[in-house]
């Protein structure tokens, strides 16, 4: 078996507040050791994220879920295998937070007013 990224997470956009979800399909003979996600090259709070990892034959898939997200950064996702020469990294993605906006208003227009 071939290791390394399967593929990789994208680009996401959230409004601010909302979540935000990477995913990252790593394959391998044995499941990693230790999995990691990043903002900015920091790891991400676990505070204030969550991580769900399965397991199918040779391929771990990992999702990071951002609640309530704030602020925008580049996230990227490592896995170390417990051999030597055991870490695989997936590129940096951003995430982009829009400020909310309020919904458009009804607005009637009566036709022949004065």
């Amino acid at each position: 078996t071939v290791r390394g990224i399967q593929s990789h997470p994208v680009a996401t956009t959230a409004v601010k507040t909302n979540t935000a979800k990477f995913t990252c399909v790593i394959r391998g003979d044995k499941p990693p050791a230790l999995i990691t996600w990043s903002r900015d090259d920091v790891a991400v709070d676990m505070a204030t994220a969550s991580v769900v990892k399965t397991t199918s034959g040779d391929d771990t898939t990992t999702v990071l879920t951002v609640d309530n997200a704030m602020t925008a950064g580049k996230y990227k996702f490592s896995a170390k295998f417990e051999d030597p020469e055991g870490e695989v990294v997936s590129n940096s993605v951003d995430l982009t937070v829009l400020e909310y906006t309020k919904e458009p208003q009804n607005t009637d227009t009566v036709l022949g007013y004065p």
